[in-house]
C-alpha cells in the first residue's frame, strides 16, 4: 500500500520524525480507516491521565478486556474509564497480535521501541505488521487497556486485507450512523 508513491512505512517514519522535531510528548496513532465506536470517554480525562506519564506509556484504544475473554480488575478507575495495566506478554498469551496497529496513544519515547529499524525494511502495511506481531512475542512492554466492552477507537478495513468483513464493517458502521443520529454521513450501499 502506498500513497503518493511513497510505501506506509516511510510515512510513518517521516511522521515520528516530525513528531521528534516538534518536541511532542504523546502521540496518537490512528489510520484511514478509523472510527470512534463510542462517546462515552471524555477524551480531556483521557488526556489528563496520559499527561501524568512521562514515558513507557501505551495506552491501546482499541483492545477491551472483553477480547481477552477475561474479568479483570482494574488498576485504575477514572470518571469515564478504567485503566488495566497490561503489557504485551499478557496480551500475546492470549490474543495471536501482542501488538499491532490499532489505535493507541503512547509517550514518545515509545515510537522509537515500537518502530525500529527492521520495522522500515518492510514497505508493505501487511508485513510490517505482522513483524510487529512477531516482535513483541518477545519483547515486553506495557499496553494499557482503558475499556472493558466497547473499544474507544476502531479499524474498519474496508480496503485491502479485510478477510472478508467488508459486509460486516460497513453494517457496523451504518449502525453506529444510526446510534449517533446520522454524525457518520451516508456509507456507500447504505
Amino acid at each position: 500500500m502506498e500513497f503518493n508513491n511513497v510505501p506506509f512505512t516511510h510515512t510513518v517514519k517521516r511522521v515520528i520524525e516530525m513528531v521528534k522535531e516538534a518536541n511532542v510528548d504523546y502521540f496518537l496513532w490512528t489510520q484511514d480507516d478509523t472510527f470512534s465506536t463510542q462517546q462515552i470517554i471524555d477524551w480531556n480525562e483521557l488526556l489528563g491521565y496520559v499527561n501524568n506519564y512521562e514515558k513507557d506509556l501505551l495506552v491501546s484504544l482499541f483492545l477491551t478486556t472483553d477480547m481477552l475473554d477475561v474479568r479483570l480488575v482494574p488498576d485504575e478507575k477514572l470518571n469515564t474509564f478504567n485503566v488495566w495495566e497490561l503489557d504485551t506478554h499478557y496480551i500475546g498469551g492470549i490474543l495471536p497480535f501482542p501488538m499491532d496497529d490499532s489505535p493507541y496513544i503512547c509517550s514518545t519515547d515509545m515510537l522509537d521501541v515500537i518502530y525500529d529499524k527492521e520495522y522500515f525494511k518492510y514497505d508493505c502495511v501487511w508485513s510490517a505488521e505482522q513483524y510487529l506481531f512477531d516482535k513483541f512475542k518477545d519483547i515486553k512492554i506495557n499496553r494499557y487497556l482503558i475499556s472493558d466492552y466497547i473499544s474507544t477507537l476502531k479499524n474498519y478495513n474496508l480496503y485491502g486485507k479485510t478477510l472478508g468483513k467488508v459486509k460486516q464493517y460497513r453494517e457496523e458502521l451504518i449502525k453506529l450512523k444510526y446510534m449517533r443520529g446520522g454524525v457518520i454521513g451516508n456509507t456507500p450501499g447504505s
